[in-house]
């Protein structure tokens, strides 16, 4: 599927940027735009891959893994303004909001569970953020 997905990124550090958030993302696949809303703790982004497989990826690697507040995991979800979800990216939103309704930590979810005979590239760690802030600077500066 080629339409393009919105993900809803929230748990920002107030010293995140569009472009450290675009380094990072980028990592699952080719972002089209980041956009930060809001401010103090009620900051949140909207990232916009081309692919709902990009997405996935970056749901499974992101979502409740990676941190940009200290002891605050990042939440990565599919927008309610994305013109497609996936059926992996509707099922980690639902068991997201289950948790919150019974104030427990939500049961993470594998892309495999949900395709098995996709041939995915696999759900690569996040970069560390010395490694997003590196490739920002270019030698002799």
């Amino acid at each position: 599927m080629n339409r393009r997905v919105i993900l809803f990124v929230s748990n920002i550090s107030s010293i995140a940027n569009a472009q450290y958030l675009e380094r990072l993302f980028s990592a699952y696949g080719t972002v089209h735009h980041v956009e930060l809303f809001g401010e103090g703790p009620h900051r949140y982004a909207e990232v916009t891959y081309g692919t709902v497989d990009d997405a996935d990826t970056a749901v499974a690697a992101l979502h409740c893994h990676y941190q940009t507040c200290r002891n605050l995991p990042m939440i990565v979800l599919y927008s309610k303004n994305s013109p497609a979800v996936s059926v992996y990216g509707h099922q980690v939103g639902l068991e997201f909001m289950k948790a919150a309704e019974e104030k427990r930590q939500p049961r993470l979810l594998t892309l495999d569970e949900f395709d098995s005979s996709y041939q995915r590239l696999g759900v690569q760690p996040p970069p560390s953020e010395s490694d997003i802030i590196l490739e920002y600077h270019t030698p002799g500066y």
